[in-house]
Protein backbone atom coordinates (compact mmCIF):
# COMPACT_ATOMS: atom_id res chain seq x y z
CA UNK A 1 0.00 0.00 0.00
CA UNK A 2 1.13 3.33 -0.79
CA UNK A 3 1.48 6.01 1.60
CA UNK A 4 -1.17 8.04 -0.08
CA UNK A 5 -3.47 5.60 -0.04
CA UNK A 6 -2.61 4.92 3.40
CA UNK A 7 -3.24 8.58 4.34
CA UNK A 8 -6.79 8.16 2.51
CA UNK A 9 -7.33 4.75 4.75
CA UNK A 10 -6.91 7.13 7.89
CA UNK A 11 -9.56 9.53 6.82
CA UNK A 12 -12.22 6.76 6.50
CA UNK A 13 -14.90 5.04 8.86
CA UNK A 14 -13.93 2.41 10.95
CA UNK A 15 -16.81 0.07 9.21
CA UNK A 16 -14.98 0.96 5.52
CA UNK A 17 -11.07 0.00 6.92
CA UNK A 18 -12.83 -3.19 7.89
CA UNK A 19 -14.37 -3.95 4.56
CA UNK A 20 -10.84 -3.29 2.84
CA UNK A 21 -9.26 -5.66 5.90
CA UNK A 22 -11.36 -8.58 4.85
CA UNK A 23 -11.03 -7.73 1.23
CA UNK A 24 -6.95 -8.11 1.75
CA UNK A 25 -7.27 -11.31 4.08
CA UNK A 26 -9.08 -13.08 1.18
CA UNK A 27 -6.15 -11.56 -1.05
CA UNK A 28 -3.87 -13.40 1.20
CA UNK A 29 -5.64 -16.54 1.04
CA UNK A 30 -6.37 -16.64 -2.32
CA UNK A 31 -2.33 -16.12 -2.73
CA UNK A 32 -1.28 -18.68 -0.63
CA UNK A 33 -3.69 -21.16 -2.43
CA UNK A 34 -1.97 -20.14 -5.57
CA UNK A 35 1.39 -20.62 -4.10
CA UNK A 36 0.65 -24.01 -3.30
CA UNK A 37 -0.33 -25.05 -6.43
CA UNK A 38 2.55 -23.53 -8.21
CA UNK A 39 0.09 -20.99 -10.49
CA UNK A 40 2.01 -17.83 -9.06
CA UNK A 41 5.92 -16.98 -9.76
CA UNK A 42 5.99 -14.26 -7.56
CA UNK A 43 6.40 -15.01 -4.22
CA UNK A 44 6.76 -11.73 -2.19
CA UNK A 45 3.68 -11.07 -2.72
CA UNK A 46 2.13 -12.50 0.40
CA UNK A 47 4.88 -10.71 2.65
CA UNK A 48 3.68 -7.46 1.06
CA UNK A 49 -0.37 -8.18 1.66
CA UNK A 50 0.70 -9.51 5.69
CA UNK A 51 2.44 -5.97 5.51
CA UNK A 52 -0.87 -4.01 4.18
CA UNK A 53 -3.26 -6.27 7.10
CA UNK A 54 -0.72 -5.41 9.48
CA UNK A 55 -1.38 -1.41 8.74
CA UNK A 56 -4.57 -1.71 8.64
CA UNK A 57 -5.13 -3.46 11.94
CA UNK A 58 -3.24 -0.70 13.46
CA UNK A 59 -5.13 1.85 11.83
CA UNK A 60 -8.08 0.38 13.21
CA UNK A 61 -6.77 0.63 16.82
CA UNK A 62 -5.18 3.81 16.73
CA UNK A 63 -8.98 4.90 15.41
CA UNK A 64 -10.74 3.09 18.57
CA UNK A 65 -8.40 4.15 21.36
CA UNK A 66 -8.44 7.85 19.95
CA UNK A 67 -12.37 7.87 20.03
CA UNK A 68 -12.38 5.75 23.08
CA UNK A 69 -10.00 8.64 24.54
CA UNK A 70 -12.29 11.92 22.78
CA UNK A 71 -15.31 9.77 25.10
CA UNK A 72 -13.05 9.76 28.56
CA UNK A 73 -12.09 13.38 27.35
CA UNK A 74 -15.74 14.74 27.38
CA UNK A 75 -17.08 12.86 30.69
CA UNK A 76 -14.30 13.85 32.63
CA UNK A 77 -15.39 17.37 31.58
CA UNK A 78 -19.01 17.11 32.66
CA UNK A 79 -18.21 15.50 35.69
CA UNK A 80 -16.02 18.55 36.03
CA UNK A 81 -18.90 20.80 35.28
CA UNK A 82 -21.16 18.61 37.45
CA UNK A 83 -19.13 19.04 40.68
CA UNK A 84 -17.56 22.23 40.14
Amino acid sequence: MKRKELNQLKSQSIDEIKKKLKERQKEKTEELINLKMDKTKDVHVISKIRKDIAQLKTIISFKTLSSQYEKNKDLNKETKHATG
